[in-house]
């Protein structure tokens, strides 16, 4: 490979790294009661690592959801990040000692030409299991694997694509009533395709939220 080509692969997977969406869950497996409401505002900071070139991109989101209650075991969020968003919905499988769930999203976003970005859409298709065991009033840990599909359309034409397998782990606080904090760690890689990176993905954030 030249160091032309070289340069210009580094560069996209910089280009794609900076537009894409965080991994990010957030949440528990138990749904809002119907009718609901929860909004939360959330931070997180990672590394994209691209194992053919060798190369780590650092990363950083902030996004803000909103989630509703639509029946028993289902619930709905709207994520809005910086540029993107994403629709998703939660269903709850089993209760008891653990509650399990699965839960589904679809997102996009559009970046313009300007520094570390290029004109472009990035689109992704997100399946989430999670089991979440409350251990004290206050306290609920949640794990669970996900699988990403990401797709990568340049205005200049042509396109790539990738799948990522990963799990996370996070920790829901529940303090001064309806308030909740959620930090979070999840660990991706790269199973095929390009997108967002050929290699591996690293995250940790914090979300804080409130119920109505």
């Amino acid at each position: 490979m030249g160091r032309e080509h070289l340069a210009s692969t580094v560069l996209l997977g910089a280009i794609a790294v900076a537009g894409c969406g965080s991994l990010t869950t957030y949440r528990t497996a138990a749904p809002l009661p119907a009718g609901r409401w929860h909004a939360d505002v959330a931070v997180d900071v990672g590394t994209f690592r691209d194992r053919e070139q060798d190369t780590r991109t650092p990363a950083a989101h902030v996004e803000v959801a909103v989630r509703r209650g639509l029946g028993a075991d289902t619930d709905a969020t709207v994520k809005l990040t910086v540029p993107g968003l994403e629709v998703g919905v939660l269903r709850r499988l089993a209760t008891g000692r653990w509650q399990w769930a699965v839960a589904a999203a679809v997102g996009g976003e559009r970046t313009r030409v300007g520094p570390g970005q290029t004109d472009a859409v990035f689109g992704h298709l997100r399946l989430t299991g999670l089991a979440t065991r409350a251990t004290r009033a206050r306290w609920a840990f949640t794990v669970g694997p996900v699988v990403t599909g990401g797709v990568f359309v340049p205005a200049g034409g042509g396109w790539s694509h990738g799948v990522l397998v990963g799990g996370f782990a996070n920790a829901a606080w529940r303090f001064a009533g309806a308030w909740v904090a959620v930090p979070e760690l999840s660990l991706h890689a790269s199973a095929s395709g390009d997108v967002p990176v050929r290699g591996a993905v690293a995250q940790v954030g914090v979300a804080v939220g409130r119920g109505f």
